[in-house]
């Protein structure tokens, strides 16, 4: 069973408030538009980012638990935790030497460099990962 009581989540400013509900052996549907928190709520069920108030997988609190294989994700936030747009744009360009400033290219789009990449909806993430892919891609030519 999985048990969710007051839980906020919060980046920048509160983007989950006080969701509260029970799932107990049936299959749900999440709905809702780009960055509506879908993602952002799965992966505070999965125990990958900070909330506040109860997340219960069969009676444990999800965040004190640590290496237990019956609480797995395969969210692909999972697997980039804590790295900013602008620590990727880094690797690419220690890796790599870019030849115009992503950086600047990809705020003038609005996108801010300090954002956490597990902080984008997924649909963002992929959109964010092709432009700033794109615009490195075009910096090696």
């Amino acid at each position: 069973m999985i048990e969710l009581k007051d839980v906020h989540v919060y980046y920048d400013k509160e983007v989950i408030r006080g969701v509260n509900m029970k799932v107990d052996g049936e299959k749900v549907l999440l709905p809702g538009p780009n960055g509506s928190g879908k993602s952002t709520l799965l992966s505070a069920i999965a125990g990958i980012i900070p909330y506040k108030g109860s997340i219960r997988i069969d009676g444990m609190e999800v965040r004190n638990i640590n290496n237990h294989n019956a609480v797995a994700t395969n969210l692909p936030q999972a697997f980039s935790i804590g790295l900013t747009i602008d620590d990727v744009i880094e690797i690419y360009d220690e890796l790599k030497g870019l030849k115009i400033n992503v950086k600047a290219e990809l705020e003038k789009l609005g996108i801010k460099m300090n954002k956490k990449i597990y902080q984008l909806s997924a649909g963002q993430g992929v959109n964010h990962l092709f432009s700033t892919h794109d615009l490195i891609s075009l910096s090696f030519t």
